[in-house]
């Protein structure tokens, strides 16, 4: 938007951003306003083009679908890489969503209360990842998230939220097991989860 400069008097202008809700942001994904094959978030009321999935992050989610699979089969949906509607601003796509079996029906997206467990893998966004999409969980009350940093080969765990953030955090490397608070029979080694060196 222009400056505009009258006499004596000047008034400055300065743009304002345009933050779109969920609704808005399915509404565009229904009449096509994304091509097919996008993979876009909404975060904190803005669209964000999700980075192309490289190797190591691929093989890292299919290492977690194979665990959580063997280790609960039909007991929960695996969700990966698919939109949870957290709320009016925020209409993110994790890597794995662990959900509740029978707690959404066939005619819209999960919410929250229906997420036993969210898995971001980062490589190359880990930034983004951490500073930017991690404290929406917390305060539209996911249990328990997971950040998987790829680079440092460290498995973060997120639990206790609250509206001011998550207020456990526990960090597992190398060598360590990774357990979660909401599925009891999650005991992953952190090597197993990691691709190889």
């Amino acid at each position: 938007m222009a400056t505009t400069t009258k006499g004596a008097d000047a008034q400055t202008q300065t743009p304002t951003r345009r933050l779109f809700t969920s609704d808005e942001f399915e509404r565009m994904g229904e009449v096509g306003v994304f091509e097919e094959d996008d993979r876009v978030e909404l975060v904190e009321g803005e669209i964000y083009q999700v980075s192309a999935i490289g190797v190591p992050h691929a093989i890292c989610v299919n290492n977690l679908t194979a665990l959580l699979a063997e280790a609960y089969g039909r007991r929960i949906i695996l969700s990966i890489q698919n939109p949870v509607h957290g709320d009016q601003r925020n209409f993110p796509q994790p890597d794995v969503t662990v959900l509740r079996l029978d707690a959404y029906g066939d005619d819209r997206h999960p919410r929250p209360a229906d997420v036993l467990l969210i898995v971001e893998v980062s490589d190359s966004t880990l930034r983004f990842d951490a500073r930017i999409k991690l404290p929406v969980y917390p305060r539209v009350d996911i249990e328990e998230t997971w950040i998987v940093d790829l680079k440092g080969r460290v498995v973060h765990r997120y639990t206790q939220p609250s509206a001011e953030g998550y207020q456990s955090t526990v960090s597992y490397r190398s060598g360590d097991v990774v357990e979660s608070t909401t599925l009891p029979s999650v005991r992953f080694a952190v090597d197993d989860i990691l691709p190889r060196k």
